[in-house]
């Protein structure tokens, strides 16, 4: 919303604050406290079933994602601190994709699904 306003410091102070707190969620909160508590604590109270270890695999999953997207955040951190700035999402998926000039990216959302997505919405 900041971003609209081109309040370009508060959406940069914002980031670093989710930054921080995204740091302290993914590697400390999650595993010692959550991740713990299902795997190993859960143990010594009940018997073991299916849904245990459904539960856990995909909690498992779940932590392997939030490594995976501190990671793209820890690497946009990087970015700005040597870039000193942001570098917007078209030029990222521009540069993602192969494409030297940002505006000559093609939007990589079909169509089709748009379409689909707000014909829902028709009266």
């Amino acid at each position: 919303m900041f971003n609209y306003l081109k309040w370009q410091k508060t959406c940069n102070t914002l980031f670093f604050i989710f930054t921080a707190l995204f740091l302290f969620t993914c590697l400390v909160i999650f595993p010692f406290k959550i991740l713990y508590n299902t795997c190993y604590y859960s143990m010594e109270l009940t018997q073991t079933f299916f849904g245990y270890y459904f539960f856990n695999a995909l909690l498992i999953v779940l932590y392997l994602l939030d490594l995976f997207w501190l990671s793209l955040i820890i690497g946009m951190v990087y970015k700005f601190l040597i870039h000193g700035k942001f570098l917007s999402a078209v030029a990222l998926d521009a540069r993602f994709f192969g494409y030297a000039d940002p505006r000559s990216a093609r939007p990589h959302v079909p169509l089709l699904l748009v379409t689909f997505h707000f014909s829902q919405f028709e009266l």
